[in-house]
């Protein structure tokens, strides 16, 4: 070869190198803004309360009616103490900044495990590998928030490697496969402790098994070893056995059965739950969700096409594991939320099986023999195989592309159009927690009970653990004896005849997401709003102890909100209640930071109104009464109207045809009457 040949065949190596890495960084700033998220999810704080009764009773048995006022149980068990424990000592020593913490370092473990798994299929950086990693961190991310399901994924994972990379030792002769399989009992000892998502391992596990059973008949050149196979075998047996060593014993997995299999969908709080909604449910998660999946199987039929024409002898023979795995994996993404990770990590590690040149070095074998295929003394795994698969430079280019695609997607939509109405691009603890209402509580010396809603309840019962009892949580399952009822007051159908059959509390917190219960409360005599936060009003009852405690006070937070969906909740309750002055701050931040966020036309549509509604009354101070009766009227088209607002309404109307009146005296009158109802207007 010439020198010039040489110096060529360098250059190439080195700008290949070079597009590696850009795509790497690439990749790496997706995943950075798309974790780049608050503490969006409640569990975390009922989860932390749980160790906390944990270290105080010195015991890993729960007491679950210990933080609430209303009828609740201890028939259903929860086993998640080590995640629980974990989390604890992690907020206790690090705060919020751990938690955020964890959640990146479970996607690197999970970025690590899989480059671990193409590492030892003899797989060097591509495009595609970047491409496949992506795929399944972005489309995990809905799932990896700082609670204990955030374990059943690491887990997931640690659980296919350990499979795979038992199935390709074992193909190699290596008889070290069997310390692989051993992972399985002793990752599902730690996982049953952790999570209940380990039941999600029974499909994989039986995919494989079967796979492998198959193989031995129908393709027993790529078939396990008889030794191998039979400790995999054992291996699932004392993973079942391993569902037993918890504090609860038998009750414990018994439950999960009859409650996931046997009558799965039948408790009431099932229907209250996102995570148990299908992801191709109305919203956007239904595009986002078509989008993996159509990228996923498109990337495994290209990847079986591959591996069909590279190896004319595999036209002849089909390993059914990765089929298996696929087809026992793929109904838990399209029924529930909550488990589309297990087809996502499915997907990473199957299509890197397919993809490796390894494959093509190994030849058939006796399954019955112990003996290794040939060319196993290349040691591919861990090392460089000698041959490399062509790839098609079209083939990686496309992958390339889709790597730009993915991550310009997810900036896009993390800094314009948040997933979530208490999301944003960033830090902190989202609204969906009522950080600053739990604050003006206790300032306020607050004790006692309170109604709440469904989402608030985990932050209040671990922020206000002393003294104050919460009406619900997002646990649920404590108050399934009342779920019904729950519903009928949160949906405004049974307002008074929920407050006489539960009585007691003086004080309410309830979330902007409720407009019918809030509206509820609003026009009550019994109630006033005495704060109004960025995640919740509060009201207390009029007359009571409580009243004398709780001065009326204005959130500071409502004038620095991070989520336009999110300030429109809150935009409609301060209008309805007539709190003006939090009104016109939600609005100057429409027409400011938040102006970005109105992408979508609903939205687009709703800040609009609101912009409006301002205009409406900045035009009524002017003396302008039918350009204001025209933009209060777009304004509040669609919307529940305040008697407040009715009156406006029909004052303005009035003003409008002042023109036609005989009586001048009649126009002032409604002009003093319509003036204390616009509110500020500078």
């Amino acid at each position: 070869m010439s020198r010039r040949s040489i110096a060529a065949a360098q250059s190439d190596r080195y700008l290949e190198g070079l597009a590696g890495w850009l795509l790497i960084v690439i990749a790496a700033s997706a995943v950075a803004v798309r974790f780049a998220s608050p503490i969006l999810d409640s569990d975390l704080f009922w989860q932390m309360a749980y160790a906390r009764q944990m270290i105080e009773h010195g015991t890993l048995v729960l007491d679950h009616t210990t933080f609430s006022w209303t009828p609740s149980s201890n028939a259903t068990v929860y086993c998640a103490w080590i995640a629980e424990l974990t989390l604890h000592g992690l907020w206790n020593a690090f705060g919020p900044p751990g938690m955020f913490a964890l959640c990146y370092a479970a996607a690197l473990l999970i970025v690590w495990l899989m480059w671990r798994h193409a590492r030892g299929m003899g797989m060097k950086l591509s495009p595609m590998l970047v491409m496949v990693v992506l795929i399944v961190v972005l489309a995990s991310a809905g799932v990896i928030h700082a609670k204990p399901e955030l374990f059943s994924v690491v887990f997931t994972h640690m659980v296919l490697w350990a499979c795979f990379r038992a199935k390709w030792a074992d193909r190699q002769g290596d008889h070290r496969a069997v310390r692989y399989l051993a992972l399985l009992p002793a990752t599902m000892l730690v996982w049953v402790n952790t999570h209940g998502g380990f039941i999600l391992l029974a499909p994989v596990l039986a995919a494989v098994l079967a796979g492998e059973l198959i193989n031995r008949q129908a393709s027993p050149g790529i078939a396990m070893s008889s030794r191998c196979l039979r400790w995999l075998l054992a291996a699932c047996v004392l993973c079942a056995l391993a569902t037993l060593a918890t504090p609860y014993g038998v009750e414990y997995p018994v439950q999960l059965f009859m409650d996931y299999v046997w009558n799965a969908g039948s408790r009431p709080d099932v229907a209250w739950n996102n995570a148990y909604r299908s992801p191709f449910a109305e919203g956007r998660g239904q595009v986002e969700a078509v989008i993996a999946l159509l990228l996923m199987f498109g990337t495994l039929i290209a990847l079986c096409v591959r591996a069909w024409r590279r190896r004319a002898s595999w036209r002849k023979r089909v390993d059914f594991v990765p089929v298996l795995l696929v087809l026992g994996t793929l109904p838990l993404y399209l029924l529930y939320l909550r488990s589309t990770y297990v087809f996502v990590a499915v997907f990473g590690y199957v299509a890197i099986w397919l993809a490796s040149p390894a494959q093509a070095l190994v030849t058939d074998r006796d399954p019955k023999s112990d003996a290794p295929s040939a060319h196993a003394t290349e040691k591919v795994y861990g090392h460089r195989t000698r041959r490399r698969a062509h790839s098609h430079p079209y083939a990686q280019g496309l992958c390339a592309l889709l790597v730009f695609a993915l991550a310009a997607h997810t900036l896009l939509d993390r800094t314009t159009r948040p997933p979530d109405r208490h999301d944003w691009l960033g830090f902190g603890i989202s609204t969906l927690n009522p950080v600053e209402e739990a604050e003006f509580l206790e300032r306020s010396h607050f004790r006692g009970p309170l109604y709440n809603t469904f989402e608030t309840g985990g932050y209040l019962l671990w922020k206000l653990n002393d003294g104050v009892k919460v009406m619900v949580d997002a646990r649920s399952f404590p108050y399934l004896s009342w779920f019904d009822d729950q519903y009928r007051f949160v949906s405004g159908e049974d307002f008074d005849g929920f407050l006489r059959k539960y009585p007691g509390p003086d004080v309410a917190l309830i979330d902007y997401a409720k407009g019918p219960l809030l509206r509820n409360f609003a026009r009550s005599p019994e109630w006033g709003v005495v704060f109004i936060g960025p995640s919740a009003a509060v009201f207390v009852r009029k007359g009571s102890d409580a009243a004398t405690r709780l001065q009326p006070e204005r959130s500071v937070a409502v004038a620095t909100l991070r989520n336009a969906a999110g300030a429109i909740d809150l935009f409609d309750f301060a209008r309805f209640a007539g709190d003006y002055r939090s009104a016109w701050s939600i609005v100057d931040q429409f027409e400011s930071t938040l102006g970005a966020q109105g992408r979508s036309a609903e939205l687009h549509s709703l800040t609009a109104a609101a912009i409006d509604y301002r205009r409406a009354h900045q035009a009524a101070g002017r003396g302008q009464y039918a350009q204001a009766f025209d933009l209060l009227n777009f304004a509040l088209e669609g919307k529940v109207i305040s008697e407040q607002e009715m009156t406006t309404l029909a004052l303005m109307r009035g003003l409008s045809r002042r023109q036609t009146m005989v009586q001048p005296e009649v126009a002032a009158r409604l002009e003093e009457g319509l003036l204390p109802l616009l509110g500020p207007l500078d």
